[in-house]
């Protein structure tokens, strides 16, 4: 059984919803873990986002810009490791946006445009922006 943890931040204004969620956000292209350890956290990372997305989905309209910031004590590779450690998380805000839950369909919606930061923070955590025309 999961446990259900809730944003620790969400900030609704016209045009912008951001909010920030306890997910550690992996280095998944060098990563040698066993294949369980791998599936097991983008489960977690998967079940995360969908639950928090259920109380802001119906306010966000398209299309949409959508920047995912890494919080974390070190930075990633910014032009592949980082996009690459939000691929789980990015399928299941944009699964939950279109009511696509089909394996990798979602993202690939025209309406979607997608950026990544990253902030340094001694905690790990991540930060979802969406910004749209209200």
């Amino acid at each position: 059984m999961m446990k259900v943890l809730s944003p620790s931040e969400i900030i609704i204004e016209n045009g912008k919803i951001s909010i920030v969620l306890p997910i550690h956000a992996h280095n998944e292209a060098n990563s040698s873990e066993h294949w369980t350890k791998k599936q097991k956290r983008h489960q977690q990372q998967k079940f995360i986002v969908i639950n928090c997305m259920k109380s802001i989905k119906e306010l966000i309209s398209m299309p949409c810009c959508i920047t995912f910031t890494r919080l974390s004590p070190k930075f990633l590779d910014a032009h592949d490791n980082l996009p690459m450690s939000f691929k789980y998380i990015l399928d299941a805000v944009t699964a939950s946006i279109t009511g696509d839950y089909r394996s990798g369909l979602a993202d690939n919606n025209p309406n979607f445009q997608f950026k990544f930061d990253q902030i340094k923070s001694n905690e790990n955590n991540i930060k979802i922006l969406f910004e749209f025309n209200p």
